[in-house]
């Protein structure tokens, strides 16, 4: 296998640039990985030398992900190793035209899209530990140069214009995947990214207790119901009224949440009912949120 200065390196340039290594420290790193630890991240030799914390370098990649190559990122993140990456570029110099190497790696699937947009977003977060800041949920995007922040700042102007979801608005004019704004919604929510399944037995007897109506207003739905948990579908896991409704629905239970598009969900809530029989002997639950309509439980 060829050294690890076969692929151009940046982060040895940020980190004596931020002063946290000399240049004399720099070239030392250099010859200790090409001779000693060439599957090893600079940056994470740096690290086993003694010259700077793993918290200083974490600073540094989330301060300049965007500077830092893509495969140089992704090693230092431990997502792909130094040989899945040479494999990745070697490629990639071969090519003509030149893909990018994102697409090459995921194309060899060394790592999928998803994967990529999540760790992205996660690491430029990491800068802001302790900030007062408030990212939009489609952030990850524009993170991971999917996306123009522009164009994001665009698609959330037209869906507040145009009374639509920003999802559909992405999808219809940027052509983004739904898989892909998942991985972005996933990362925002620290939560799992769920689609519409037709194969999945939702929990019937659960569901048909709640009205229809509410649950289409609020946009959740339970996946699941066990003796001590649920597992809701929800297009705002941070919705605290929600959240509190399904405890009220759920008492006791451990409330897990995956994060959904609305279409999806109204999908769901719609099998449930198409086939659903009249039942004026079970009114109660029902007919408390079915009055309620578009407010919570809580309100």
């Amino acid at each position: 296998m060829q050294p690890a200065l076969a692929i151009p390196t940046k982060i040895g340039t940020l980190l004596t640039k931020e002063g946290l290594l000399t240049p004399e420290q720099l070239i030392q790193s250099l010859e200790v990985q090409k001779s000693q630890y060439p599957t090893l991240a600079l940056g994470k030799v740096c690290v086993a030398l003694g010259y700077l914390s793993s918290e200083d370098l974490d600073k540094v990649l989330a301060k300049h992900h965007q500077r830092i190559p893509l495969g140089e990122l992704l090693i230092h993140l431990d997502l792909i190793s130094m040989d899945q990456l040479k494999e990745a570029f070697d490629q990639q110099q071969r090519e003509r035209p030149k893909r990018k190497l994102g697409a090459v790696m995921v194309e060899k699937g060394l790592i999928d899209e998803a994967t990529l947009i999540r760790a992205l977003y996660e690491q430029s977060q990491r800068n802001h530990v302790g900030e007062k800041q408030s990212p939009g949920k489609f952030e990850a995007l524009v993170v991971a140069g999917l996306l123009k922040r522009s164009d994001l700042e665009a698609a959330v102007a037209r869906a507040q214009t145009q009374q639509v979801t920003i999802e559909s608005v992405l999808l219809q004019r940027h052509r983004l995947n739904r898989k892909v704004l998942g991985a972005a919604l996933s990362a925002f929510y620290r939560c799992p990214f769920m689609e519409y399944d037709d194969t999945h037995n939702l929990p019937r007897e659960h569901v048909q207790q709640i009205s229809p109506a509410y649950l289409k207003a609020n946009y959740w739905v339970p996946l699941h119901v066990s003796d001590d948990s649920i597992t809701v579908m929800i297009d705002d896991p941070r919705a605290a009224a929600k959240i509190q409704d399904v405890r009220r629905l759920f008492p006791g239970k451990t409330i897990e949440r995956v994060v959904g598009f609305q279409d999806d969900i109204l999908k769901y809530i719609n099998r449930i009912y198409e086939r659903q029989q009249p039942n004026r002997n079970n009114e109660s639950l029902t007919a408390i949120l079915g009055q309620m309509g578009n407010q919570h439980l809580g309100e």
